[in-house]
């Protein structure tokens, strides 16, 4: 036992695979994303500090358009970063073999992963923070906390679901991002109804809660009180997926 979980118990130890995993996300998951992100965020404030005059600063719909443009770069970002972080993190080490190379030493399986995921969604939440901060500097004012905020709401939700499928299966790149594609299309698409078919009702509550979280999303974005059930709706439906995730850990073998 404290063989096995020695070695996040161990400070030095913690640090070194925290860096080694942080290294690993920003540089082979996220820095193309983030790259280009910024760059055509950055394009639209030059665009924006060039041509707008005092008129246009003080008009709210102005002000409005660029926090809009500033919540599509925002929401972009997120879910870009947030399903390379979540996704085929452990098929990677079981179909390339590094699980062989991991595992060999005193490493508990279940502490690696969650502290892997959990390093991968602090770093989610910080490049979102820092768009924001950024966004910020030459634009009207984002906050960082709600940037944030979001970030650990979509690491609920988004985390769960990769955590659960990667335990699960070796087709988590797929899955994940597909029930997420496939919840938010069938639970707007319900919207519209009058008198729904009964398979789009039920998969619309058996997926996961996707409309939910972008109601969430838009809501800390604006600045605007938390609606608590769909928040609870998310963060239930994710703690969902880190449980069984943990089950599967536990039970199945890491080798497929």
């Amino acid at each position: 036992m404290s063989a096995a979980r020695s070695l996040f118990l161990t400070p030095s130890r913690l640090v070194v695979h925290t860096r080694y995993v942080l290294q690993d996300y920003l540089l082979l998951r996220a820095a193309l994303p983030v790259a280009l992100i910024s760059f055509f965020a950055w394009m639209i404030a030059r665009q924006t500090l060039r041509f707008a005059g005092p008129k246009q600063w003080a008009d709210p719909r102005f002000l409005a358009g660029i926090h809009s443009a500033y919540g599509s770069f925002s929401a972009v970002l997120l879910y870009f970063t947030m399903f390379l972080a979540v996704i085929a993190v452990m098929t990677v080490d079981r179909t390339t073999g590094y699980y062989r190379f991991f595992f060999s030493k005193p490493v508990n399986v279940v502490s690696y992963y969650l502290h892997t995921f959990c390093v991968h969604g602090a770093a989610v939440c910080v490049l979102l923070a820092l768009l924001a901060l950024a966004w910020g500097t030459w634009l009207p004012h984002e906050s960082l906390h709600r940037a944030s905020y979001v970030g650990m709401i979509a690491f609920a939700l988004i985390g769960g679901l990769g955590f659960g499928f990667g335990a699960l299966t070796n087709a988590d790149a797929a899955l994940t991002p597909l029930s997420f594609i496939f919840a938010i299309s069938a639970q707007f698409t319900l919207v519209d109804y009058t008198a729904p078919p009964r398979w789009l009702v039920i998969a619309a509550k058996v997926l996961p809660p996707a409309a939910d979280f972008e109601k969430t999303r838009h809501l800390l974005s604006d600045a605007h009180p938390f609606l608590g059930a769909p928040l609870g709706h998310v963060l239930a439906y994710g703690a969902g997926g880190w449980i069984l995730g943990l089950i599967f850990l536990r039970r199945r073998p890491l080798a497929r």
